[in-house]
C-alpha cells in the first residue's frame, strides 16, 4: 500500500484534525479557507449575540458590536492568509522540513484570530 507523502512525514499532520483542516490539492485549500472565513464569522456573530443578551441596552453593547465588526472584517484577510500558508505548503512539498513548517503554521493559525477576537470581546 503505498503511504501518502502530503501529510504523513509528521505525527502532527497525520493527526484527523490535521487532515480536516488541510486539503488534498489546491482547490481543498481554498475551499478549506473559505470555510475557515465562514467559521471565523460565525464564532464573532455568536460570541456578540451572547454579549448583547448580557448586557443589553447597556452602553458596553455598543463596544461590542464595534470590536464584532471589526472582527468580521478581519476574518477575510485571515482567510487569504491562511490559504497563502496552505498554498505555499503544498508547493514546496519537495523541501518536507519547510512544507511540514508551513502546514503547522496554518494549523495554529486557524485558531489565533478567533481566540483574539473572543479574548477582546470577552475582556473589553
Amino acid at each position: 500500500m503505498k503511504e501518502n507523502t502530503e501529510t504523513s512525514s509528521h505525527p502532527i499532520l497525520d493527526t484527523s484534525f490535521a487532515k480536516l483542516i488541510i486539503g488534498k490539492s489546491y482547490l481543498g485549500d481554498f475551499v478549506r479557507s473559505v470555510c475557515v472565513c465562514i467559521f471565523y464569522g460565525l464564532i464573532i456573530i455568536l460570541a456578540t449575540m451572547l454579549l448583547l443578551a448580557m448586557y443589553g441596552e447597556s452602553s458596553a453593547s455598543a463596544a461590542v458590536g464595534f470590536v464584532a465588526v471589526f472582527g468580521l472584517l478581519a476574518s477575510i484577510p485571515a482567510g487569504i492568509v491562511y490559504f497563502i500558508l496552505l498554498a505555499l505548503g503544498r508547493a514546496l512539498r519537495r523541501k518536507q522540513t519547510l512544507s511540514n513548517f508551513l502546514r503547522m503554521v496554518a494549523l495554529i493559525w486557524f485558531f489565533i484570530i478567533p481566540l483574539t477576537v473572543l479574548y477582546v470581546l470577552v475582556f473589553a
